[in-house]
Parts: C-alpha cells; sequence; structure tokens
C-alpha cells in the first residue's frame, strides 16, 4: 500500500507520505540552524504527520471517506515523542528529567498544534485547566487509539526512519537542546520562561513553515526556494552607494546627508546588537539604515532584512524609496516585499499572483519586507498558525524599526 500525504485538485498527482516527512525534516533543519537546534526542529518537523499512517486518514484522502479534519493525525507524533521518552531515555539527574521533559513537551505541542486554529495550544489555561494534556492524554486513555498507535510507528520504521536510527536522531536533537537551555541559564535564569516561550514559538515557526513550503511546492510543482541572498545583498549595497557617490555633495544638506550615510555604513563593521540611529527630518534616514543593513548583511551572512515603521503612509513611501533605488522602478517587486493590509488585498484580488504571493507572504521569504510594527508582533504573539508560521525568518536577520518613536500613536496595520 502506498501511503500518501498529499493530492492535487484535478490531478492524478499524489505525494508519498514518507516524501513529505523526509522534505520536511530537511527543510525544519535548515531553519533550525540560525538558533543551532537543526535537529530538535528537523524531529518535530519528521513526525508532525505521523498520524498520516493511519489506515482512517489514507481512506479520507485516496477514497474519500469522511470530510477534511475528520481524522485526528496531529496527535500521533505528539505521542510517540512522549512514549519514546518514557520509554528509552535515561534521566539520571535532576537537571537532566527536567530539560527532557521541556524538551518533549516543546516538540509535542509543536506537532499537535500544526493544524490548529488557535496556534499553539496551552500547558495551563486561566481556568487551570491543561489544552496540552487533555489533546496528549486522549491517545493515552484510549486502548485502540495506542493499538493504532504501535501499528503507525511500525510503518513509519518501515518507510522513514529505522527504530535506531529515529534514536540516535532524537540523542542528537536534545543533546543540542540541553546545550541551548544551559545557554540559556549562564546568559539569565530570570529570563528562562521567556526564553523558552521563544525556543517553543521558533520550533512550532521551524514546522510550520516546512509543512506548509513542502506542501505548497509540491502542488505547485516549483523548487522550494533557497535563503541564500547574499548576491541579492552585495548586489543592491553597490547600487546604493553608486547612488549616494553620485549626487551633488556642493549643497550643505547633501554632504551632511552622506556624512551619517557613512557612520552608519562604518557602524555596519562592528558585532550584532541593538543600536539606536537618531536622524533629523530631511536626513536621509531611510536608505542610511538600509545601508547599515545591506552591510551588516553581507558581513555576517544574514537571510533578511526587515524595515518595520508604524503606518502605512510610511511603508509605501519607503518601499518605493527601495524599488526605484535597487530596481530602477517603483513599481518592480523583485526582492522587496511590501506586506500591509493594503497592498496584500490589492494583490490578492489578482488570481494570477495568488500562488507565488502566499508563499511570500505566508513565509516572510524575501531579501527584504517591509511591513508595519502590528504585523511584526503579530508573528511573534498572535494565536493561529499563519503568523506563527513567519517567527523564524526574524532569526538572523537585520531588524529596522523606524520611527520607533511614533508607535504610541500608531494606527492599525
Amino acid at each position: 500500500m502506498d501511503f500518501i500525504s498529499h493530492t492535487v485538485e484535478g490531478s492524478t498527482d499524489v505525494q508519498l507520505l514518507r516524501e513529505h516527512l523526509i522534505n520536511a525534516k530537511n527543510l525544519a533543519e535548515d531553519y533550525g540552524t540560525d538558533i543551532d537546534i537543526p535537529k530538535v526542529t528537523g524531529l518535530a518537523a519528521l513526525l508532525h504527520d505521523l498520524g498520516k499512517y493511519r489506515v482512517a486518514f489514507q481512506e479520507y484522502i485516496q477514497n474519500g471517506v469522511g470530510h477534511h479534519g475528520s481524522v485526528d493525525h496531529s496527535s500521533f507524533g505528539a505521542y510517540f515523542i512522549h512514549q519514546f521518552i518514557n520509554e528509552h531515555s535515561q534521566a539520571e539527574s535532576e537537571k537532566d528529567r527536567l530539560y527532557l521533559t521541556w524538551f518533549g513537551e516543546i516538540i509535542e505541542n509543536a506537532i499537535m498544534s500544526h493544524h490548529n486554529s488557535l496556534g499553539l495550544k496551552d500547558f495551563v489555561d486561566a481556568h487551570v485547566n491543561s489544552p496540552f494534556l487533555k489533546r496528549l492524554n486522549k491517545v493515552e486513555e484510549d486502548p485502540e487509539l495506542k493499538d493504532e498507535l504501535q501499528r503507525v510507528i511500525q510503518r513509519f520504521f518501515q518507510e522513514v526512519m529505522g527504530e535506531k536510527e529515529i534514536s540516535d536522531y532524537f540523542d542528537q536533537a536534545y543533546k543540542e537542546f540541553s546545550l541551548l537551555i544551559d545557554k540559556c541559564f549562564s546568559q539569565d535564569k530570570r529570563t528562562l520562561l521567556s526564553n523558552l516561550f521563544f525556543i517553543e514559538t521558533y520550533v512550532y515557526s521551524c514546522v510550520l513553515d516546512a509543512d506548509r513550503t513542502d506542501t505548497a511546492t509540491f502542488s505547485l510543482d516549483q523548487p522550494v526556494k533557497r535563503y541564500d541572498y547574499s548576491a541579492v545583498f552585495e548586489d543592491y549595497y553597490q547600487k546604493l552607494n553608486r547612488q549616494l557617490a553620485g549626487m551633488n555633495s556642493e549643497k550643505e544638506i547633501n554632504q551632511l546627508r552622506s556624512a551619517m550615510s557613512d557612520e552608519c555604513d562604518d557602524f555596519a563593521e562592528k558585532r550584532d546588537g541593538i543600536y539606536q540611529l537618531s536622524i533629523p527630518t530631511g536626513g536621509g534616514k531611510t536608505l542610511a539604515g538600509m545601508r547599515y543593513g545591506l552591510k551588516r548583511s553581507i558581513l555576517s551572512h544574514k537571510k533578511h532584512i526587515f524595515g518595520v515603521l508604524p503606518f502605512i503612509t510610511i511603508i509605501e513611501q519607503n518601499a518605493r524609496v527601495y524599488r526605484e533605488t535597487f530596481n530602477g522602478d517603483p513599481l518592480d517587486n523583485q526582492n522587496i516585499l511590501e506586506f500591509h493590509s493594503n497592498v496584500a488585498q490589492e494583490l490578492r484580488s489578482n488570481k494570477e499572483k495568488d500562488d507565488l504571493l502566499d508563499l511570500a507572504e505566508d513565509s516572510w521569504n524575501s531579501p527584504i519586507t517591509v511591513t508595519t510594527m502590528v504585523q511584526f508582533l503579530n508573528c511573534i504573539f498572535a494565536s493561529g498558525t499563519t503568523n506563527r508560521r513567519r517567527f523564524h525568518n526574524l532569526c538572523n536577520s537585520v531588524i529596522i524599526l523606524d520611527e520607533v518613536l511614533k508607535l504610541e500613536s500608531s494606527e492599525t496595520d
């Protein structure tokens, strides 16, 4: 029997489940390198659709038995991790037991929530209940589901990764996780809970993006778009420098703008950090800040540059400046994603652009993204899967918070 993960409407093309799981693992490993946990994110992605090995799911996808969402497939990968930790991991110290608990819960929640409309499940809610444990216990308390889980696991071992191989992969993932938590403890114990939140969100984001990206590229029959934008950043940096050099230096205002821009260029050679740039109105901060971002991205191999602003009108203005400077046309969106409610609605009305737009918008996989503070904060804190999918792309990126003093009076997105 061929176990299927996805089909294409109006076509006989199918994606085999083993292919989807391996592809998702590889993508998630690529994403996870930014904080040195590729095996952690890879493990979560590898098991996210384990439940599609259920006969009930195969009957649904191949024969139309039931309806979309009628067969739970998200709980099985989570419970597999839960069971694996209980049966195979030997935690001798209190520290290891604690770390293993966090490790398991983070991966389990990412897996079981990858189709949850509200996003990650609460470990404890306002009523002191645990939606996370309730979902996990659904398998634990149902003997038929537990028996089916064992059959699902055996199919996974036969088709995707053997028991010894998955055990070794688990050990590598746990080692990565332990090193990361040790680093969190050594930096500041008081921020441990917030760090765990961000690690959980990061793993969840990687799983979501790996799953959605592989599914989309299969459906659209397109190759996966990789993250190496170094050539784009180098090209744009040279174009910006040529434009600045061609400005009329006889005017005092241009001389001042040039001096401030040069300082930003020099500052890009400093180490990564949080820095403040204060330039008066008319001082050329839009391009000066981008000059810093481009050079910093080249020197430290950043994946993306984000320009975050409070007002849509300023975003539209800055995006036009970037497009004209880098692409020679204020309407050319290549490599520059302008993301806010107005432009998204306008572009989505053009059905020919829908698929490509979805790929860029949903993942924020673009060399330069210009967006609102509302959208920026949504990808960190908002519920649902669409926003959280973008979160991991903020890592290893340059983020320029423009007009940050105006946030208190900011409009909606």
